[in-house]
Parts: structure tokens; C-alpha cells; sequence
């Protein structure tokens, strides 16, 4: 029995993956209406007056706890539930493949996004913001179960 070298096994087993990564986005762009693809690559876009994309500044998670940092990690949950996302039926994939490509989403710069083909940005996109949806809850949770900060007591010397 005569088996394949490795160049032409490392080939097969590359095209095998590619087909398979090619299917979970078209399957997850399939998910999409017209809306809410224009809704994912909204994101991509740096407003006006600002230095950085609307994913870049959903996906900056809190960074102290404080009230005022609640609030805003309350306002940002309440963001990225409003884009709709979460309420897609992402059961059919596992949710290996889904974490694996949100985590592309939550990690790649925007710039680098933009330049996949709309089947891979927006099933990206997608995977990203129903990452997101269950990660800014869990931040402001996080926020709610900080311990309090006390104050240090200082001794006079």
C-alpha cells in the first residue's frame, strides 16, 4: 500500500480545513439579513472626532471598579444587546468553532478584518458580538462582585 507523501498529506488536510472554515462562514453569513450585515460592518467604521472603530471600543472591557465604571459597563451591555445578535439561533455550531472565531474577532485589528471577504468578516463579526453579548454581562457582573475598596489608615509618626 503506497501512502501519500507529507507535502501532498499537509495539502490535502489545508484544503480539508479551508472547506470546512469556508462552510462555517457561509453558514453564519446565511444567518444574516440585509440589516444586520450593514449592522456588523457598521462596526468597522471609526466615527467621526474618533481615533479608534466601534469594535475596538465595544470590545475594551472595564478597567477599574468603580460607579462610574459600572455604569458604563451597564450602557456597553446594553450597546452590544441592542445590535440584535444574540438573539440568532447559533446552536448548529459548535461552539468550539464559534469561540475560535470570535476570539479572531475580539483580538485582530478592525483594519485586517475589513479586508476578508463578507462571508468571513461577517461571520466573524457575528461571532465577535454574540461573544460579546455574554462577555459585558459577565463584566458587569465581575464589577458588582469586586470586593470594595477600603481605605487605607495612615499612622502619625
Amino acid at each position: 500500500m503506497l501512502l501519500p507523501g507529507e507535502s501532498r498529506l499537509a495539502r490535502l488536510v489545508g484544503n480539508v480545513r479551508e472547506t470546512a472554515n469556508q462552510r462555517l462562514w457561509d453558514t453564519l453569513y446565511g444567518l444574516l439579513n440585509s440589516g444586520q450585515r450593514a449592522v456588523l460592518d457598521s462596526l468597522l467604521t471609526v466615527p467621526a472626532g474618533s481615533r479608534v472603530s466601534e469594535l475596538d471600543r465595544l470590545r475594551r472591557g472595564p478597567v477599574r471598579v468603580s460607579g462610574p465604571q459600572m455604569k458604563w459597563s451597564l450602557d456597553r451591555a446594553e450597546e452590544i444587546a441592542d445590535l440584535g445578535m444574540g438573539e440568532l439561533d447559533v446552536s448548529g455550531i459548535p461552539p468550539r468553532r464559534l469561540a475560535e472565531l470570535s476570539r479572531y474577532g475580539v483580538d485582530g485589528k478592525a483594519t485586517l478584518l475589513k479586508r476578508h471577504s463578507d462571508a468571513r468578516r461577517l461571520a466573524t463579526l457575528l461571532a465577535t458580538t454574540v461573544h460579546l453579548t455574554t462577555r459585558t454581562v459577565d463584566d458587569a457582573l465581575d464589577l458588582l462582585e469586586a470586593p470594595p475598596r477600603t481605605p487605607t489608615l495612615c499612622s502619625a509618626s
